[in-house]
Order: structure tokens, then C-alpha cells, then sequence
């Protein structure tokens, strides 16, 4: 292994995530592998099921659409919720709403309620899974970002995968055991990670003076009192008092040129960043961004 080499395994090491992410991760994912499992275990046997309700064809066909047309419309929504309200509680009412979703079947009435109820569970699932991959793109850094994704869509498609046998086993008649599992699982899963601690949830409670504590490892740059602006519109106007770098010049564009690409803000003839908004994981990164501008 050349030099070159070795100092990209430390560089990996270094960024690795700690062991709080590493437990986000892998709650997440066991929590999109059995919220799979259970919505997989009804995909064999639904079809019977509404059929042995006296649902026509049409009717099959309709209720097995509203998973996904659920899924499909709630995303969006569900999306634009997380970055209101942040991403743990829409994960954890969308494991809510798919077990709603379960539960409803096992209450009598009209088969064409089975539409209602499954497009409930597909909506729940569609908003969970949302919320999952994208707490995992703000928590793990970004050397290993690609590995947090990977187990998400591998529990995901495990879920699907291993639902489906385990279904044909139980059979139709046994369906209302199905639903309460699969609405118990869901249940369960938002009950565990309902008050789950994110490291990056410190981000906006970060305490100024250990911000500009921070700023003095950089040698590279000045420590500066700023605002943090709270992004997305949820807050119009409300400034945060912050801390940050401020180099002189605009060097905003080379900063982004950077292998792993630094974003900045050029104002009054300086380059601003603001540490507010960036992980401790990723000090490294801005350490490695700033040395790189040194002799240009």
C-alpha cells in the first residue's frame, strides 16, 4: 500500500461513524426489515383474501394499487413534513399510520374498505421510508453514506423477499393474524425509536463559545462572531447567534472545487463558513478544504 493509499484508509478511519450512528443505522434498518416483512407477508394471499370477501376482480386489482398509489402520493408530502417538523416524528407516525392501516382490516364492513386501508398502509410506509433514508444522509458522513443507504434498501428488499414465504405459510385463513402481526411490528418499531437521540439534532442547540473554542484549531482562519439563518423557511428571519471561518477574499469557488466539496458564503469581501451547520465528523473535511487554499 503506497502512501497515497494509506492516507486515504486514515482519512476513512477517521470518518468513520461513531458507534450513536451506527445504532441509528442499524435500528432504522431493522426497522424498514420487518415493517417489509409484515406488509410482505400479506402480498401472496390479499388477492384471496378479497376475493373470499366477494371482491370482483376490479376490486383485487384496486386494493393491491393503493399500497403503492399511497406510497407514491405520500412521499412527496412526507418529505416536505420532515424538513418542517424533523425527520424522527414523521418516521414515527408513518409506522403509526401502517399500523392503523393493519389494524382497520380486522374490523367488519364493505371489502372496498380494504382499498382505504391498504392505500393507509402503503402511505405509512412510503413516509417511514423517507424519513429513514434521509436521517441517514444527514447522520453518517460521507464516506460511508453509500453503505447507510445500501442496508436501508437491502432490509427493505429482505423484508419483501422473506414476507412473501412467510405468508404462504400461515395462509388465508389465518389472515387476521397477519394484519395484527404486521400492525404490532409497526407498532413496536415506533414505539423503539420514538425519542431516539440524533447526533446531528445538536446542530442548531450547539453553544456559541464552544463554536469559537472550535474555530481556534483552524489555523488557517479567523474566529468570528456570525448568524446562522435556520434554512427551509420554517423560521423566516429568526437569526441563531453562531460562530465561524472567515478567510479573506472570495475563495467560495474553490472551496467547492474541493474533493469533497466545501459550500461557503461570500460577504463584504470574505468567505464565511459557519461551523453551526457542520457535523463534528466533518471538521476533518474543513481542516483538509482550508489547508488545501494555503500558497494559492
Amino acid at each position: 500500500m503506497g502512501p497515497a493509499s494509506a492516507s486515504d484508509a486514515a482519512s476513512r478511519d477517521h470518518d468513520a461513524p461513531g458507534r450513536p450512528t451506527r445504532r441509528l443505522v442499524g435500528s432504522l434498518s431493522a426497522a424498514v426489515l420487518l415493517q417489509w416483512v409484515g406488509a410482505g407477508a400479506l402480498l401472496p394471499l390479499l388477492p384471496l383474501y378479497v376475493r373470499h370477501r366477494g371482491g370482483s376482480d376490479a376490486v383485487v386489482g384496486v386494493v393491491m394499487a393503493a399500497f403503492f398509489v399511497g406510497a407514491f402520493v405520500f412521499q412527496y408530502g412526507a418529505g416536505r413534513l420532515a424538513d418542517r417538523l424533523g425527520w424522527m416524528p414523521v418516521l414515527v407516525a408513518g409506522l403509526a399510520v401502517c399500523a392503523a392501516g393493519s389494524l382497520l382490516f380486522l374490523v367488519p364492513g364493505p371489502i372496498v374498505l380494504a382499498v382505504l386501508f391498504r392505500a393507509l398502509q402503503g402511505a405509512g410506509s412510503g413516509a417511514s421510508m423517507v424519513a429513514a433514508l434521509a436521517m441517514v444522509a444527514r447522520a453518517v458522513p460521507l464516506s460511508h453514506r453509500g453503505r447507510g443507504v445500501g442496508r436501508l434498501y437491502g432490509a427493505e428488499l429482505g423484508g419483501i423477499a422473506v414476507g412473501p414465504a412467510l405468508g404462504s405459510l400461515v395462509g388465508v385463513g389465518a389472515m387476521h393474524w397477519l394484519f395484527l402481526a404486521a400492525a404490532v411490528v409497526s407498532a413496536v418499531q415506533a414505539k423503539n425509536l420514538d425519542g431516539v437521540n440524533l447526533d446531528f439534532e445538536g446542530v442548531g442547540s450547539a453553544d456559541q463559545a464552544g463554536l469559537t473554542a472550535l474555530v481556534g484549531t483552524v489555523a488557517a482562519a479567523v474566529a468570528g462572531g456570525t448568524t446562522a439563518v435556520a434554512g427551509g423557511g420554517s423560521l423566516p428571519g429568526i437569526e441563531i447567534p453562531s460562530a465561524g471561518l472567515s478567510l479573506s477574499g472570495d475563495r467560495c469557488e474553490e472551496l467547492r472545487r474541493h474533493e469533497v466539496p466545501v459550500i461557503a458564503c461570500a460577504r463584504g469581501g470574505e468567505t464565511l463558513l459557519d461551523l453551526r451547520s457542520v457535523l463534528p465528523a466533518d471538521d476533518a473535511v474543513i481542516a483538509a478544504a482550508l489547508r488545501g487554499l494555503e500558497g494559492r
